[in-house]
């Protein structure tokens, strides 16, 4: 895809500073505007009083003009069936008005095509799902997530790939083997970088980790959304955003 101003989504873990001193995510969307985006994807687990947040973020991103998605941290598959509280959180998505629930995999080793398929009728009048690759040792392997897109795709479900850059250092896994396995099952794509000090895989911003995390987005073209996801300063996320682009130009 050509990466255009108004199409990147901010991840709010980009402010993850003023998250963790209770700053509440829709107190941050002015900031999103003031960089001159217009897409923001929430984060639940930084939400408090889910409803009332919810409501007041969108009415904020309304007057403000902003498009927003909503990044669930947690599985989609618990055990053998189906997360209970997908209804649950496609209401809540609901609420912001995002076209699809962000979720981690989960364990692909236990649900049925049969069960999955019991989902289908649900996506004719509800929120899309997308799964990503997360840390999680488990379940965020490619044999996992593999495993799980394969079972999406034989109970007919349109659930789509996020393919997260840098996540797979945390599992010591090759991204070219990623790719070559999840990559044509990828509409969406999370861009972080990783660097390793002493000896531990630590997230880096866009262009100062160990990825070539520019190259590797140019190979994703075919995606529809992308987004940048790492904590920075606002000022670094404004470089990287004005580098992103110029390198588009």
């Amino acid at each position: 895809m050509k990466i255009k101003r108004e199409e990147l989504i901010i991840n709010t873990i980009a402010f993850k500073e003023e998250l963790d001193r209770g700053v509440k995510q829709e107190d941050l969307l002015e900031s999103v505007k003031e960089l001159g985006l217009s897409r923001v994807e929430i984060r639940r687990e930084f939400l408090r009083d889910i409803d009332i947040e919810l409501k007041n973020i969108r009415k904020k991103a309304d007057l403000l003009g902003l498009s927003l998605f909503y990044s669930v941290n947690e599985d989609f598959v618990i055990g053998d069936r189906v997360n209970p509280k997908l209804k649950t959180l496609r209401q809540e998505a609901e609420l912001l008005g995002a076209p699809f629930i962000k979720l981690n995999t989960g364990d692909a080793s236990q649900i049925s095509v049969a069960s999955l398929a019991e989902l289908a009728p649900s996506f004719q009048s509800s929120v899309g799902l997308k799964l990503e690759n997360n840390q999680d040792s488990l379940y965020a392997s490619i044999k996992n997530c593999r495993l799980m897109m394969n079972k999406v795709s034989a109970a007919d479900l349109p659930i789509a790939f996020v393919f997260d850059l840098g996540n797979w250092a945390w599992l010591g896994e090759d991204i070219e083997q990623a790719f070559a396995s999840l990559a044509e099952v990828t509409d969406y794509l999370h861009c972080k970088n990783y660097r390793h000090v002493n000896g531990q895989v630590e997230i880096a911003s866009l262009f100062e980790g160990e990825l070539d995390a520019p190259s590797l987005m140019k190979r994703f073209s075919h995606v529809r959304y992308l987004a940048l996801e790492y904590p920075t300063s606002l000022e670094n996320l404004e470089a990287d955003i004005a580098r992103l682009l110029e390198k588009e130009n």
